[in-house]
């Protein structure tokens, strides 16, 4: 429970209103010495007041922070309500590619205002790296079947080392008799897609080449914890 010290308000309570202009001239002096209170209260628990982020809370290995939490979170909204529109009345199972599209999945279903399923998969490819000449597998294949169902394959982001791997899944579930198959993608790069590439029937953000980490996405399998995206410093990965 807030607390405000009775010094900051009493004075304004043993007042005699007389008219309704003192009664607002009150009122706004008390709010401004409440709102004084509440950020020095925030600033001394290390806290942003107002929705503001606090330097301090920002992971010393970020440089800066490209996505908010509150940007992702109004987005995935968005999102939700026009996938909604799109599968009314059809049989949506919703599959997330792991691990980096885990946390958009958890988020975005909450929001998707149909009845629907959902399940993970991870691919891969042999010799750790995605090459056009390189042969991808699924690591973890879906529980249930898909046939007739309409599929919505998220990804946490597109881009050319991610494309092929991302192509073959889109051709492996075609290939089971789904109803439909649509991607969902939370970041993408158009300016690194590569001819033939997979282009999104859904995408949260558009962002350039840059090293980024956080919801999902990860270094070394480091910071997919973070709730935004934040550039990661080039020092980290060797990029500078």
């Amino acid at each position: 429970m807030l607390h405000v010290p009775d010094e900051g308000i009493s004075p304004f309570l043993d007042m005699e209103i007389k008219n309704r202009k003192e009664v607002t001239l009150h009122c706004s002096r008390m709010w401004r010495i409440l709102i004084r209170f509440m950020r020095r209260r925030a600033t001394r628990r290390n806290i942003a007041p107002l929705g503001y982020i606090m330097a301090s809370s920002i992971h010393p290995d970020i440089e800066t922070i490209r996505i908010t939490e509150a940007q992702i979170q109004s987005r995935v909204v968005e999102l939700g309500a026009e996938i909604s529109r799109d599968y009314e009345g059809k049989d949506l199972v919703v599959v997330g590619i792991l691990k980096g599209a885990t946390l958009f999945l958890a988020d975005l279903v909450r929001h998707i205002d149909a009845p629907l399923s959902f399940d993970f998969v991870a691919i891969g490819s042999y010799g750790g790296e995605s090459r056009s000449s390189g042969v991808v597998r699924i690591l973890k294949d879906l529980d249930e079947p898909v046939e007739s169902r309409h599929v919505l394959v998220l990804e946490d982001v597109i881009n050319p080392r991610m494309s092929l791997r991302l192509s073959y899944l889109v051709d492996n579930l075609k290939s089971r008799r789904a109803a439909s198959v649509k991607v969902c993608t939370l970041l993408d790069k158009p300016s690194r897609r590569i001819n033939g590439g997979i282009e999104p029937d859904y995408s949260g953000f558009t962002i350039d080449q840059e090293y980024v980490v956080g919801y999902g996405l990860d270094y070394l399998g480091r910071y997919r914890s973070l709730p935004y995206i934040g550039v990661l410093k080039p020092v980290i990965y060797g990029g500078g």
